[in-house]
């Protein structure tokens, strides 16, 4: 069932968060708790030298004892004719703030910037069936992935966090790109 999440301000220029996001996806047997999902451009990982146009990336965690364990999920993004539905949903909600921050803006904002982590806008619905279906069940992603033990890419930039990296790229049309 969809459920509200929130989207919240960008730490960098070529990033959003949906926070409160729910659910869990287990990995050796462990139960990992869906934190937060996040769309870079450029994507962050690059496959022999290149970079796609962008790269979502699902956090979760789970605690084993007194230590949190961390795993991310990415899914590259590449220009297409579709977008995937459970993506359109959040890039429409997007499109009700994109031009309340612009970071290329020349000679300064005419607004403040949103602040990481306050709420830019009213909560978004999402629904994690979805996403999982339109992220592991494109192109066979649940049995074709890459995997490293490597950190969080924004703060607290934890350390020896599972990273699993999808091969088969989501697509995205180059409108809602352009947001």
């Amino acid at each position: 069932e969809p459920y509200q999440a929130v989207l919240v301000g960008p730490l960098y220029a070529n990033a959003l968060t949906l926070t409160n996001l729910e659910g869990t996806m287990t990995v050796s047997g462990l139960p990992m708790r869906l934190r937060n999902m996040t769309i870079h451009t450029p994507s962050e990982h690059r496959v022999a030298g290149e970079a796609y146009h962008g790269e979502l990336e699902f956090s979760h965690e789970a605690s084993v004892g007194s230590d949190r364990v961390g795993l991310v999920v990415s899914a590259f993004l590449s220009l297409g004719d579709t977008t995937a539905p459970f993506l359109r949903t959040t890039l429409n909600a997007v499109r009700g703030f994109a031009y309340t921050f612009n970071p290329h803006a020349v000679n300064g904002l005419s607004y403040d910037p949103p602040v990481y982590q306050s709420d830019i806008k009213p909560p978004v619905w999402f629904s994690t069936q979805e996403a999982a279906g339109g992220v592991l069940g494109h192109g066979g992603n649940y049995a074709n992935y890459m995997t490293y033990a490597g950190s969080l890419t924004a703060p607290p930039c934890t350390e020896g966090v599972t990273r699993i990296v999808l091969r088969q790229p989501l697509s995205i049309t180059a409108e809602d790109f352009a947001l």
